[in-house]
């Protein structure tokens, strides 16, 4: 209706579990409460009546880091510019008292202009706490995760830190340093 580009995005079907929904939902409540001009912006949240999926809308940015280093690795001054930006999308989230946890190429935006955004906070929590399922088990993209995290440690911002490090080694080696751990997996602690 504003006539402009956005992103929508879908939680599928199969992902229609309370648990998906109620993370899906915060992580809409919690990037709508961010505002810089390095994370990506929530416009809208909705869920809609089935068969409809519940939907988020957010700017639409361009294409991830994951996509540009499909490309292979980047010069030293792109990746030092994009290690930059999302620091600071980062450091406004933990102003807020969020951390991010997914810290990964495929959440991090890269807009007009060499402008990069931080998306994607779905299993975004608060400064220190320890996130849990009520399974007990614990969910994150492994190759990426600081390892205090694996044991079950509390999540800061140094959690995200170590992530951004992990993604500037993939932005200039082409691949992430621990490779047996690409996927996103669910464990338990």
């Amino acid at each position: 209706m504003l006539d402009r580009p956005v992103a929508v995005k879908l939680l599928r079907e199969a992902g229609l579990r309370a648990e998906t929904l109620a993370r899906f939902r915060a992580e809409a409540r919690l990037a709508g409460k961010l505002s810089d001009p390095h994370i990506a912006q929530v416009h809208d949240y909705a869920e809609a009546a089935p068969p409809d999926p519940p939907y988020l809308v957010m700017e639409l940015v361009g294409s991830s880091l994951a996509a540009a280093l499909a490309e292979g690795p980047l010069p030293v001054a792109c990746v030092l510019d994009v290690l930059a930006q999302a620091s600071l999308g980062l450091h406004a989230a933990h102003q807020a008292g969020l951390v991010h946890r997914d810290v990964k190429p495929a959440n991090i935006l890269l807009g007009p202009g060499g402008l990069v955004k931080i998306a994607d906070f779905g299993i975004a929590c608060p400064s220190g706490s320890v996130p849990r399922r009520g399974d007990g088990t614990v969910t994150g993209t492994p190759a990426y995760l600081a390892p205090e995290l694996f044991s079950g440690a509390a999540a800061g911002p140094a959690s995200d830190l170590y992530a951004l490090g992990i993604v500037a080694y993939e932005c200039l080696a082409g691949a992430p340093p621990f490779t047996g751990l690409a996927h996103d997996i669910t464990w338990r602690t």
